[in-house]
């Protein structure tokens, strides 16, 4: 008996081993075709059970409708009220440029929030000690029914998230600075309210909850460096330490990017979402969907991050002196002046 005991108690501790990319290249390409074929094989019939999709993935309780759309408006609220009371004050309070008192309330914002909510994802999901989703993510499947109960930590995660990023779609319009890719921007919002709104009815709100805490760190640290970034500049000084902090944590977000969104994100959510139902043997509905998405999702860390890596070149090959958001429109007119006047230098 004791020795079954400490057995259980091995696994319950052990880490699972994570697939190479090969090999989860091999399974999501096989859990796709299982995928496509149950549609192919006769069984599903149209148009009859599009409706009954349709109606199953609008499966929403009033409540959740209500909380999610009170969220959204109330971070629009907040968002606004704390712009105009504190943030704007405060960029003129320190003399900012501008340019960087319009920029400042909206990383401001996104700093704070991102800081809580990954913060709340963290204890959610590995340090509260009652999930095991990150150590072992084919646990996401453990008990898993169409009609499972949702956790009340992982239903305050998702309700949150949704209301966010339903006020994240309206502020990309009409509240933040519109930039080269926020038309990407938009798809990714548009994305991940999909994932969190198929995964929230589908009950695979194991899954959603690796992939918000894979998500929100680098977020922090980006918000933290554009933070930095427009304060470097006060009262028509340059201040170090603001160049400093903004490189620094830029160069943080560029390796945590690569480990959560480029390494942990495969290796644990798509490997759990193909590989470890392979071994298990059994295709929940709307797999397919679901694995598009992220997918999606996938191919917009990879576009993202080799932007990073273009801005990293830039400045070791000289042509930036500092650490900039080549997104921004204001930002890209100001360094094609600063490389005219440095060519009209040299041809004198």
């Amino acid at each position: 008996m004791g020795e079954n005991s400490s057995e259980v108690t091995s696994n319950m501790h052990a880490w699972e081993t994570m697939p190479s990319y090969w090999q989860l290249a091999h399974d999501m390409i096989e859990i796709f075709n299982k995928s496509i074929n149950r549609y192919q094989d006769g069984s599903y019939r149209f148009p009859r059970d599009i409706s009954e999709d349709v109606n199953f993935l609008l499966n929403f309780s009033r409540l959740d409708l209500i909380l999610l759309l009170a969220l959204a408006v109330g971070f629009t609220m907040l968002r606004t009220i704390l712009s105009k009371t504190i943030f704007v004050p405060l960029g003129r309070h320190l003399k900012l440029t501008e340019e960087s008192i319009a920029k400042l309330p909206e990383s401001i914002w996104k700093l704070l929030y991102y800081g809580l909510i990954a913060s709340y994802a963290f204890r959610t999901v590995i340090s509260g000690g009652h999930n095991r989703f990150f150590q072992s993510p084919s646990s996401v499947w453990d008990g898993w029914t169409a009609e499972a109960a949702i956790p009340s930590d992982i239903y305050t995660l998702y309700v949150i998230q949704g209301g966010f990023y339903l006020h994240g779609l309206y502020a990309l319009f009409f509240q933040d600075a519109w930039r080269k890719d926020s038309v990407m921007m938009g798809i990714h919002h548009m994305v991940t309210i999909s994932l969190i709104w198929i995964s929230f009815v589908c009950r695979y709100h194991n899954i959603g909850a690796l992939v918000m805490l894979f998500h929100d760190f680098c977020d922090v640290e980006l918000e933290f460096a554009k933070v930095n970034v427009y304060l470097k500049v006060r009262n028509g000084q340059t201040h170090r330490l603001n160049d400093i902090l903004a490189a620094g944590s830029f160069l943080a977000m560029t390796v945590t990017w690569f480990v959560c969104r480029l390494y942990y994100f495969p290796l644990k959510v798509l490997y759990a979402s193909s590989t470890v139902l392979l071994r298990r043997g059994f295709i929940p509905d709307y797999t397919l969907l679901n694995n598009t998405m992220l997918l999606a999702l996938t191919a917009m860390n990879l576009f993202w991050f080799s932007q990073m890596l273009f801005l990293l070149y830039k400045i070791l090959t000289g042509e930036l002196q500092e650490v900039d958001d080549l997104r921004e429109y204001d930002v890209v007119e100001k360094l094609e002046r600063t490389s005219d006047k440095v060519t009209t230098k040299k041809i004198d």
